[in-house]
């Protein structure tokens, strides 16, 4: 569990003090209250869209994958082995007199084992989706993101359907999880297109646990820990005349990345000012590095 900086007397008695009114957290009181891990991984918990919290418990109930998550552990089934393995190992130290392992040495050998599951998985779709529709009538908008030491930045790339650049939208978050900035970002989309656009959008994203979560037929399996924003953009594209949600290769979406990585290095927000920006930020096909 996190160990607070400052005494509890001094008025953060409930969960819901760290909760903004729209059902984010407050990073400032965060980052006040605890150290920069502590705030890092508080941070990196997706909130629900309902009523705010006021115990931990309940903070619990609703998001216990976020929870488990805290200190960088994926409550899947690889990550359950991953757990259980390391865990047996610590148990029969202790068994044998061997030695008690020092907790967080038990969460960084379960990290590095389920990390290296990681690499060594393949995936069996090696066909690359890259097709954006340019249909008339139809607004493209490709989104990405850029993880920082203590924070993200997000960009949404929206296209006419000549493949014309209209707008460029960035935001800033305080979590440093892809997958919680990636749903986020696009959820941030959704709202933009529908102030400032209106009629029929497709959005792209590649993140895949984004796009199934996001998709109006994910009724199950979904990801606890990015359920409110993904709540969101569903709530948002209603109001849309149309839209489309299509998962784009990683490979083919540059621009979003390389207008995320820009925004951070320059701490932009906003509708980005595409004059300033270097040119080649606007490759779908190559990565943008900073001089």
């Amino acid at each position: 569990m996190p160990h607070p900086l400052l005494d509890a007397t001094q008025g953060a008695n409930l969960v819901s003090y760290f909760i903004n009114e729209n059902m984010s957290w407050n990073e400032e009181r965060v980052r006040q209250w605890f150290n920069e891990r502590d705030s890092r991984n508080i941070l990196n918990i997706g909130l629900a869209t309902c009523s705010k919290p006021t115990g931990l418990l309940e903070v619990v109930r609703t998001n216990p994958i976020g929870i488990g998550r805290f200190y960088g552990i994926l409550l899947s089934m690889g990550g359950a082995l991953c757990i259980f393995k390391v865990i047996w190992e610590a148990r029969n130290e202790v068994v044998h007199g061997t030695r008690l392992r020092p907790i967080m040495e038990v969460i960084n050998s379960v990290n590095r084992l389920y990390n290296d599951h990681l690499s060594r998985w393949k995936s069996n779709a090696n066909k690359r989706v890259n097709k954006r529709i340019t249909e008339v009538g139809w607004w493209n908008c490709c989104t990405d993101v850029s993880i920082q030491p203590n924070q993200s930045f997000g960009a949404a790339v929206f296209r006419d359907h000549m493949d014309r650049i209209v707008a460029i939208y960035s935001e800033r978050f305080s979590t440093t999880n892809p997958t919680l900035a990636e749903a986020t970002i696009l959820a941030s989309a959704a709202e933009f297109a529908r102030v400032n656009l209106k009629g029929k959008v497709v959005f792209y994203c590649d993140n895949k646990v984004v796009v199934a979560n996001c998709s109006n037929i994910c009724n199950t399996n979904q990801n606890i820990d990015i359920k409110g924003v993904a709540d969101r953009f569903k709530s948002t594209v209603r109001l849309l005349d149309d839209f489309k949600l299509r998962k784009i290769d990683r490979n083919c979406n540059f621009m979003a990345h390389n207008s995320a990585k820009w925004a951070a290095s320059v701490s932009a927000l906003g509708v980005l000012d595409l004059g300033t920006m270097d040119a080649n930020i606007f490759s779908n096909v190559r990565e943008w590095s900073p001089d």
